[in-house]
Formats: C-alpha cells, structure tokens, sequence
C-alpha cells in the first residue's frame, strides 16, 4: 500500500514547513500540517497513513496524542518526533504504539525520510498481505 497523506503536527512552526519541504522533496504527498494536538485529534478522522507527531505541543504532549490516536485508529503509523535522545521517551513512545522516534535536525534528511516512509509502505502492505491469508484460511477451515 503506497503512502499518499502525512499529517505534520507540531507547535513549531518553522520546523514544520522544513519537515513539510523535505517530504515534497522526495515525493508527491497530501501534506496536512497542525499546530496543535487536539487539532490533529479533530482531523484524525482523515486517517492519513503518517503522523508525524511532535513529543512537546503547547496544548499538550505527544504521549497523550499518541494514546488517543492509536486507541482509535490502531493502523495509522504516527513517528514521534523530540528533540531529546532520551532512551526513556523513545521507550516509551514505541510502548504506546508508535512506529518510531526521531531525533529532530539529526537524521531527518530528505533521503531517511524517504526511507522512513517506503518502510511505512512495506509494513501496511505486510499487514493487507497477512489479513488476506487470514481471511482465506478462514473461509477454508
């Protein structure tokens, strides 16, 4: 299954258009961009294949985001994104459900993004794959 929508969420602004402008960079996107968790949450509904999700918003935090989105909607791969390295918060942040943690301005080249993203592609196609063959095996016993 082919990525087509990204939802960026972060409270810094800046940084998002970056990240926005490196992701173009390597394909042809539906970019959606919020500011805010609960804005993201009110659009989840969208079911973008992506989130990339910021760990510190300033009307709440990426745990909670993370919680609330991967209850509802268990099949969107959120990337959480800090700017700390701390092992403790990429723990747990991979506990709650994300696909991964992301160290801001250290490997986020358009080239590991791209990555990042055919990786996401892969993993949805693994899992129609494997839904396919449960359903088959189903309807044969």
């Amino acid at each position: 299954m082919m990525i087509k929508n990204i939802f960026i969420v972060d409270d810094d602004i800046f940084y998002a258009n970056i990240l926005e402008n490196k992701i173009e960079a390597v394909g042809s996107y539906q970019i959606e961009k919020f500011h805010t968790g609960q804005d993201c949450i009110n659009n989840a509904h969208k079911q973008p294949d992506i989130i990339f999700l910021d760990h510190f918003l300033g009307d709440t935090n990426g745990f909670e985001v993370l919680k609330d989105l991967k209850s509802t909607y268990p099949d969107i791969h959120v990337l959480m994104l800090s700017g700390q390295e701390e092992l403790q918060i990429a723990v747990k942040t991979l506990k709650y459900g994300a696909t991964d943690y992301l160290i801001k301005n250290s490997d986020d080249t358009p080239e590991k993004l791209l990555q990042i993203i055919n990786d996401c592609g892969q993993l949805n196609k693994l899992k129609t794959q494997k839904k396919k063959k449960r359903g088959l095996l189903n309807f044969i016993l």
